[in-house]
């Protein structure tokens, strides 16, 4: 009895061990330790953002570790992109520097459908009954992040609507003085 408990026992914990094995064998896609390597994740970022890789560098967050790509385009722009190591998803664009004419990089909205965020916005949280009127509206950074920046509006009242110009979600709204 004593020796087929123990059997049982070891065939479990055999089949345990195997199943772990083989999900995480199915998980890791390449490189050292389960993550990609510098190398093959910088196609990742420049498939994001093509350009020169002008620094690279690696940093923890949450035990995730990231690696950090310097990108600068041919227009001069600069942008960092980070990259997760085990799954090679991008985390994070930031812009360091924008140039007068940038090129965007993939995966950016248009600057229609950015406004149209930023009008259904401004119209829903804006006092006044007129509909909102695009004043103005302009590529540009707000912290560290690619945005567009408008000016529109409403009736007496003008305000300042900044969309993410990836996701065309506002990150800010306020009421400018006219």
């Amino acid at each position: 009895m004593r020796i087929l408990l123990i059997s049982i026992i070891l065939v479990f914990m055999a089949t345990v061990s195997f199943a772990q094995q083989s999900a995480e064998e199915e998980f890791v896609p390449e490189g050292a330790r389960g993550r990609w390597t510098v190398e093959q994740a910088q196609r990742f970022a420049l498939e994001a953002v093509s350009g020169e890789i002008i620094d690279t560098d690696i940093w923890r967050d949450d035990n995730r570790v990231y690696y950090d790509y310097t990108i600068r385009k041919p227009d001069e722009s600069v942008f960092d992109v980070d990259v997760n190591a085990v799954t090679g998803e991008i985390f994070q664009i930031e812009v360091q520097y924008l140039s007068e004419n940038p090129k965007l990089p993939e995966g950016v909205i248009d600057k229609d459908y950015a406004g149209v965020s930023a009008l259904s916005y401004a119209a829903e949280k804006g006092m006044g009954l007129k509909k909102p009127k695009i004043r103005s509206g302009e590529i540009g950074i707000f912290e560290r992040k690619l945005v567009y920046d408008f000016v529109l509006d409403k009736g007496l009242h003008r305000y300042r609507v900044i969309v993410d110009a990836f996701s065309g979600k506002v990150r800010e709204f306020e009421e400018l003085s006219k």
